[in-house]
């Protein structure tokens, strides 16, 4: 049986990145703005996630933040007069909204028209999907000796989903990383990890039942927010979260999501969310006499390749109670939220300094009271939260469309230094929401449809100490983008950005320490046109980067995709080169994958690369992908005919069944 399990996923699986948590999010904001966006592979996309474009209202699409207010009334008016969008070329019809603004919807907008009530729940004609991935790398420079691992190189996934109509669905995910062995031993079941929820929506009051694994998204993410999520971006909608309660995890990351049981239902015009979780945490358990066992944090790179590694396995429980309740006031809705976590085992950091104000203990409980809601042409949100110490974090936030063409955004964040929440996941510079405050002005001008002016100022302060820096400090960053669309088949962007923060260096006596201004500038160019069925993408990329000593890099690729009417293939290549002084240089560069899987690489040394993704449409309901790429890195003082490349060979396979 093992051996055919195995097999079975070998013909048709594709690669799964599983830790990687870089995301398509179907933008075209800059790669670096996605390289902080806490996203995961998957297996299946599903619709659910997508703003469904023929049944939302006028509140529901201002609130969505991907409109503004006179882009939402042109969509409201089409839809009265000519009926439903039945696909995203049918929205260039809106004069209002810029052609690369609806590039920037391609995977967060669905046109579903509405079904007939029979067509919703059906026992009887079940349907869904099978869909497997496997990588595998090659290297002549590696030997089987070289290989240090429990298990093989391939990366492998397998999923099915199961539908009865649109009410129910089923789905059971397994995977495994490069590296652990395909087994069935105290911590492992075959696949390493394995992930299933069964979803049930809108069967009276009840919206949504989840039992299983399923991620809560509630407010602006200072009290709870899981899964995908933009902050900063040269498309300033970005910094309003769209909660969405309840969400289905259908992941590869063994982190950033709750398994148990959630519910989200209504009492007239309150609508409840309540969950509770119990779920094994990674971790390195340490022992002292004053304090017994306890654990510095939580693993969470899900990697269990050696025998050391599988002992971290599930070493802690947390539990997580949690409740929200919101209620529509005219143009505003109001929630309160309250989370409780609980872990079998006492967490401290160690005693640097600028982990003074880092949680200690097993519990923490987090309230908070979120609004948002729009008013004309204002869209507002915020969120007040606090800890068990009674340590606030707050945002507020405004998008307002000021003319038909011209928008602004405007956010506020203050985060104190102690402010504590496991799951909190908020806009801001730092990696977690504490020891931070900031403003943060954007603006949009579109003119004719043709060119469009978009940029973004962000000045923040961290009243703490932070990980190599022994005093407080402050930064700001700002981006200027240009972009000029001539035709509907080409655009033309140029875009500047530049961060500049504090670094700590050593004194000339080599005890005191100085405080000196680091500072990184980018210049991007890219291009895109469309030429009997090809997609053509350019872009060269060039950074600078000014601290104790002066480094740039440089990123240049073109892109060619192919899709022809009416075949059953497309492909899609590119090739790049790139030049860095060191890693603190990297440049990133979103790259074509399988579907549901995330490739935002950092390139950094000298190196070029080349991938190859071509799609095939065997039968009516099986489709098939084959991923190949090739990579050479070398440094200026190696001879390049003695470095040898490396090679992925990738594939996916996706069936569905009625």
């Amino acid at each position: 049986m093992r051996r055919a399990l195995i097999l079975f996923g070998l013909i048709i699986s594709c690669e799964v990145q599983a830790q990687n948590n870089s995301s398509d999010f179907g933008v075209t904001v800059s790669d670096d703005e996605l390289v902080n966006a806490n996203f995961q592979d998957q297996l299946f996309v599903d619709s659910v996630d997508y703003l469904k474009i023929n049944f939302a209202n006028k509140d529901e699409l201002l609130q969505s933040g991907f409109f503004i207010w006179s882009e939402v009334d042109s969509i409201l008016n089409y839809r009265r007069k000519y009926g439903y969008f039945y696909s995203l070329e049918e929205m260039q019809a809106l004069d209002v909204i810029a052609i690369n603004r609806l590039e920037k919807l391609k995977s967060k907008v669905s046109f579903e028209i509405p079904v007939s009530m029979s067509d919703l729940v059906d026992l009887k004609r079940l349907d869904g999907s099978v869909v497997a991935r496997i990588a595998v790398p090659f290297s002549r420079s590696e030997t089987a000796e070289d290989w240090l691992y429990n298990g093989s190189k391939y990366r492998e996934a397998i999923g099915i989903k199961i539908n009865a109509g649109e009410k129910i669905n089923f789905v059971l995910n397994g995977e495994k990383d490069a590296g652990e062995a395909f087994q069935f031993a105290k911590k492992v079941k075959g696949f390493d990890f394995i992930s299933s929820h069964l979803t049930i929506k809108n069967i009276r009051r009840i919206n949504k039942i989840s039992i299983g694994d399923y991620q809560i998204q509630l407010g602006q993410g200072l009290a709870i927010f899981q899964g995908m999520s933009l902050g900063k971006t040269s498309d300033i909608v970005t910094i309003r979260k769209q909660e969405s309660g309840i969400k289905d995890y259908n992941g590869m990351s063994e982190f950033g999501f709750f398994r148990g049981m959630a519910i989200d239902y209504k009492i007239k015009k309150i609508k409840i969310v309540n969950w509770v979780s119990y779920k094994n945490q990674d971790a390195t358990i340490y022992s002292d006499s004053s304090t017994g066992d306890y654990i510095q944090s939580i693993k969470i790179d899900g990697y269990h390749r050696t025998d050391l590694e599988l002992e971290h396995k599930n070493s802690i429980l947390q539990m997580v109670v949690g409740s929200s309740c919101s209620m529509l006031f005219r143009n505003t809705t109001i929630g309160l939220n309250a989370v409780f976590t609980s872990n079998s085992i006492t967490i401290k950091s160690n005693n640097d300094y600028y982990n003074f104000y880092d949680f200690r203990g097993k519990n923490s409980f987090n309230q908070s009271i979120s609004y948002s809601g729009t008013r004309k042409n204002f869209n507002y949100f915020g969120e007040a939260a606090i800890d068990q110490n009674l340590s606030p974090a707050i945002v507020n936030g405004i998008i307002a469309s000021i003319e038909k063409n011209f928008s602004v955004s405007l956010l506020h964040r203050y985060y104190s230094k102690n402010y504590f929440s496991f799951h909190s996941n908020a806009f801001g510079e730092n990696n977690k929401v504490a020891n931070e405050n900031g403003f943060y002005v954007g603006c949009n001008y579109t003119y004719n449809k043709k060119f469009q002016l978009s940029g973004y100022y962000d000045l923040y302060s961290f009243p703490w100490l932070k990980y190599q820096l022994s005093m407080p400090s402050f930064g700001h960053d700002y981006s200027l983008q240009f972009i000029y669309t001539p035709a509907k088949i080409t655009s033309i962007s140029l875009r500047y950005h530049q961060t500049s923060n504090q670094e700590e260096v050593v004194g000339s006596d080599n005890h005191t320490a100085d405080i000196n201004e680091t500072t990184t500038r980018s210049l991007r160019f890219q291009f895109r046109t469309e030429l009997n069925r090809l997609q053509i993408t350019g872009r060269y990329d060039l950074t600078f980067l000014k601290h104790q000593t002066n480094e740039s890099g440089m990123l240049a690729y073109l892109d060619i995709q192919y899709k022809p009417m009416m075949k059953p293939y497309s492909f899609s290549i590119r090739t790049s080169i790139y030049r860095t002084d060191s890693y603190s240089t990297r440049m990133y560069a979103y790259q074509s994958d399988l579907p549901g899987s995330y490739n935002l690489g950092a390139f950094y040394g000298n190196g070029e690369a080349i991938y190859l993704m071509v799609h095939y449409k065997l039968a009516r309901n099986l489709q098939v992908w084959v991923r190949g790429s090739r990579a050479l890195s070398y440094s200026q003082l190696t001879d390049n005919k003695n470095v040898f490349p490396e090679y992925e060979l990738k594939m996916q396979v996706a069936y569905k069944f009625h």
